[in-house]
């Protein structure tokens, strides 16, 4: 079946006419708004419907306009519209949408097969915005084969466990596994599924709780690493002079993670026994992540409010801020995160665990350039860690997606 996307009404406020000896055209200038599902907002100043009708009766017409306002999500956007159509003899128009926004939620839109139809509505006439359904062959052809089969598990899965519980009660899922599992493209498609099944669905970013950025995350952990395994040596009476130079060059040149270095060095095995253990204090932990400032949000939104904070840290300095978001309409939040199976974390309904390997990570981290030591000893002993910690996860998940190859 398909869906209505975006109604908007529409006041048409000037008209300026020209006949000519070949035909006439229209310029139709307007305002209006959309109260619907998706988007609530205003048709800013600009909005025009050009219209052209030949001698010989052929009718078209272009309107192109901007509306601002809040996405299902509550978040300020805006969405520019394209509506090309064509009259026909007996009346009826049918157009075809391209549309633009700067809505996350949203962006779907601008992938979708769309098609419109106008209705008269008093001295209104309304605009419908239709998506048209694709079959499941044309949405493992068109989309990731291996995102929808897992999406569609995790549907199935909830669908029926939705059953169990009251209607109309909220409900938290949260996607973990390792980078490159996978968790961002099936947290986006299980938002996409529930949207069809008229579920508002809400995805919340994990890595937005780490404490420090990425940058000043990753010098945290080298930093503890090697203050560890120095400390390791000094107390051990194993620290030389000489020792130092050693591990200053490792350390320069990013090696000094490398189980290698204790074939000729058995020394050397304090230091990496050290740095280890200190990383494992510190990964996933209330160290590194602010599991307060999400659990807050959850706190929030099981408890019914209408608006909660949710926490922005970005990549850069200078970006972390809390942004409210309207939660009075959001049936489900989606919470994707390599953590998001930490038992820290209270009021998640359904935790869902993603496999995945660490070669997969190790490529993902590489394809992104999110690492530029993606490849290094020490990013192999962070992800090994991680991995046995992220297992753990996979003992409490409410339900486990393998791989599909």
């Amino acid at each position: 079946m398909d869906k209505e996307e975006l109604t908007i009404n529409v006041d048409l406020t000037e008209t300026h006419e020209v006949v000519g000896t070949q035909g006439k055209s229209l310029m139709v200038l307007f305002s209006g708004y959309a109260d619907c599902e998706n988007f609530k907002g205003k048709i800013l100043s600009g909005g025009v419907d050009t219209q052209l009708v030949s001698k010989d009766f052929a009718h078209t017409l272009s309107a192109r306009y901007t509306l601002e306002g809040k996405d299902c999500d509550g978040q300020n956007c805006k969405i520019f519209i394209e509506n090309q159509g064509t009259v026909e003899n007996d009346g009826t128009l049918v157009t075809t949408p391209k549309i633009y926004t700067d809505s996350k939620r949203l962006a779907y839109l601008e992938k979708s097969s769309l098609y419109g139809t106008i209705t008269p509505n008093g001295k209104r006439i309304v605009i419908h915005i239709f998506s048209r359904e694709q079959k499941n062959s044309d949405l493992l052809k068109n989309g990731n084969k291996t995102t929808v089969l897992k999406t569609r598990k995790i549907l199935d899965f909830i669908t029926e466990q939705s059953e169990k519980k009251p209607a109309g009660s909220r409900a938290i899922v949260a996607l973990s596994g390792g980078s490159g599992s996978g968790k961002t493209t099936v947290a986006e498609e299980l938002r996409k599924m529930l949207f069809e099944k008229n579920k508002k669905a809400l995805v919340v970013h994990g890595d937005e709780y780490a404490i420090r950025i990425p940058l000043y995350n990753d010098a945290e952990r080298i930093s503890l690493f090697r203050n560890a395994g120095l400390k390791a040596l000094l107390a051990s009476g194993e620290y030389t002079s000489e020792r130092a130079a050693k591990i200053q060059k490792w350390q320069n040149d990013f090696i000094d993670a490398s189980v290698e270095l204790c074939e000729e060095n058995a020394w050397y095995k304090q230091y990496l026994s050290a740095g280890r253990a200190a990383l494992e204090k510190y990964l996933g932990t209330e160290e590194e992540l602010d599991f307060e400032s999400l659990q807050k949000f959850i706190d929030d939104y099981k408890s019914g409010k209408p608006k909660s904070f949710i926490r922005i840290l970005g990549r850069k300095e200078g970006v972390l801020h809390y942004e409210e978001t309207d939660l009075e309409d959001i049936d489900v939040v989606i919470l994707e995160w390599t953590h998001g199976g930490n038992p820290v974390l209270t009021g998640i309904d359904w935790k869902i665990f993603l496999e995945g390997t660490p070669e997969q990570t190790v490529t993902y981290r590489c394809s992104r350039n999110k690492d530029p030591n993606a490849d290094s000893a020490f990013v192999a002993m962070v992800l090994d860690i991680e991995q046995a910690k992220i297992k753990e996860y996979a003992k409490n998940a409410s339900l486990v997606v393998p791989r599909i190859e």
